[in-house]
C-alpha cells in the first residue's frame, strides 16, 4: 500500500491512502485506486484536496512509477525510488536534487518523461516489492 503527504507553503500536510495505487490521469487529476477515487485536481502549480491548495506531494514509502497511454505502457517503468516527489508539475526521484524524470505539458496534459524522451497521458506510482 502507498501513502501520499501534500505539503502547503505555510500550514498543515494532508495525507491520502493508503492504497494499492496513485494514477495522475489527463495530467491533472491524482485518483487513488483500487477505484479511481479523485483524491486531488492540479492547476496552476497547485494540488488542490478538498478546499486547500499544496505545492507539492511525496509519496511516503519506496515508490515505483509507470507512465501509460491508452492504458498501454508509453515508457519504461522507473524506480524504486525512496520517496517520489511531484512539485510544479514534475515528478522528480525525492532523494536525488537532480533526479527530475517527466514534466508536465499542461496544454496537452502529457507527461515528458526524460529518459525516454517520450509523451505519455498518465503517470502510475505504486508501491515497490519489499526487499527480499
Amino acid at each position: 500500500m502507498l501513502t501520499i503527504r501534500f505539503d502547503p507553503l505555510f500550514g498543515d500536510s494532508h495525507i491520502v491512502g493508503p492504497a494499492p495505487y496513485f494514477r495522475i490521469v489527463d495530467g491533472i487529476t491524482l485518483r487513488a485506486g483500487p477505484n479511481d477515487e479523485e483524491v486531488a485536481t492540479y492547476a496552476n502549480g497547485s494540488w488542490r484536496v478538498g478546499n486547500r491548495y499544496f505545492t507539492v506531494f511525496t509519496t511516503q514509502s519506496p515508490t515505483l512509477i509507470r507512465f501509460e497511454s491508452a492504458g498501454q505502457p508509453c515508457a519504461a517503468s522507473r524506480g524504486p525510488f525512496r520517496h517520489a516527489q511531484v512539485v510544479d508539475g514534475a515528478i522528480r526521484d525525492g532523494a536525488a536534487p537532480n533526479g527530475l524524470l517527466a514534466h508536465l505539458d499542461e496544454q496537452s496534459r502529457t507527461w515528458y518523461v526524460y529518459p525516454d524522451q517520450v509523451a505519455c497521458q498518465t503517470v502510475v506510482f505504486e508501491p515497490a516489492p519489499a526487499a527480499s
